[in-house]
């Protein structure tokens, strides 16, 4: 199923509300390939499957299956060079604090605003190719050198 044959930049939806999917799917312009799942389990199943292709995130913080804190966690775990931006009806500064502490990219507090998540969607982005963009520099530098690179830009520390 990989996208890598697509030219578009992905985007993993996680809500199980189909609302909500289809309202960001309507405020995402339509040079991102979207792709939709309903639970946790199903987002860590495609990102385990299609590593590399995404770049984006986006998730609801309240899912059915598995705690929004811990979903970051198991994501980060298995993608670490994934930007995650994560939303939420609930006005809740300790989890918005949590979940950046966790290594959200943003916390977003519905309802969500088109150019706010555009602009946020662009930022996440460039952060997720300046990573990627570290991680190939500290590779080489530790092909070169032959130790381990950890500097405090790396994505591995």
């Amino acid at each position: 199923m990989g996208l890598e044959g697509n030219n578009k930049r992905a985007i993993l939806i996680i809500d199980n509300s189909t609302g909500r999917v289809n309202n960001l799917g309507s405020i995402l312009p339509g040079e991102y390939k979207i792709i939709k799942v309903p639970d946790g389990r199903a987002a860590l199943s495609v990102i385990e499957r299609e590593k590399g292709d995404f770049q984006i995130v986006l998730m609801n913080m309240e899912l059915n299956d598995i705690p929004g804190l811990k979903l970051i966690r198991k994501i980060i775990d298995a993608a670490p060079l994934l930007e995650i931006i994560v939303y939420t009806e609930k006005d809740n500064t300790d989890d918005a604090v949590s979940a950046m502490e966790e290594g959200a990219f943003y916390y977003l507090y519905e309802p969500l605003q088109e150019q706010e998540v555009n602009a946020l969607i662009e930022l996440a982005i460039n952060e997720a190719n300046r990573l990627k963009k570290i991680k190939s520099y500290c590779r080489s530098e530790e092909r070169r050198v032959g130790k381990e690179c950890r500097s405090r830009w790396s994505p591995y520390h």
